[in-house]
């Protein structure tokens, strides 16, 4: 893959802001994935970021059924 695609973090923040995940150095991986299991059913915000700086932000809705 090119510099250009690669995933450099992931950061995952709860609806009030505070940063629930942060990952970082994920250059290389192909499928990025991440447990919802010891998160509270919420709306949530994934930032990603690649290795060029480009950040794109994604809202998602965490349900976890028990």
């Amino acid at each position: 893959s090119s510099a250009a695609s690669d995933v450099y973090k992931r950061q995952l923040y709860d609806i009030a802001g505070k940063k629930v995940i942060n990952e970082q150095n994920l250059e290389g991986q192909s499928v990025y994935t991440f447990s919802t299991r010891n998160l509270q059913e919420a709306i949530y915000v994934v930032n990603i970021t690649t290795s060029d700086n480009i950040t794109f932000s994604k809202k998602i809705t965490v349900s976890n059924n028990r």
